[in-house]
C-alpha cells in the first residue's frame, strides 16, 4: 500500500488518479468519494476503486472506518467501485 505521496501522484485528482495507478499497475485505490469522476470510463481488468467518506485527510483514529476498509479490500471485485464507511 502506498500514499498519493510516495508514489508521485500528489495533487493528482479524478480522472488523473485512476489513470496514474493504471498505468502503475495497481490493483485497488482507496479515494475520496467527491474525487471519483461523475463519468466513469471502464477501469479494466485490473483496477478496483474503494471510496471514502469525502473530506477525510487521514485514516488515524478511525478504526470503524480501517475496519470496513478490510472488509471491502477483501471483496471488491475487479474492475468494480464500493464505498467504505
Amino acid at each position: 500500500m502506498h500514499t498519493a505521496r510516495w508514489a508521485g501522484a500528489q495533487g493528482l485528482r479524478g480522472e488523473e488518479l485512476i489513470a496514474f495507478a493504471r498505468a502503475r499497475g495497481y490493483s485497488v485505490l482507496i479515494m475520496d468519494a467527491d474525487e471519483l469522476p461523475t463519468m466513469l470510463g471502464p477501469l479494466g481488468h485490473r483496477l478496483s476503486i474503494v471510496t471514502v467518506p469525502a473530506g477525510l485527510r487521514s485514516l488515524h483514529g478511525q478504526q470503524a472506518l480501517l475496519d470496513d476498509l478490510r472488509e471491502k479490500l477483501g471483496t471488491v471485485p475487479r474492475g468494480g467501485v464500493v464505498s467504505a464507511g
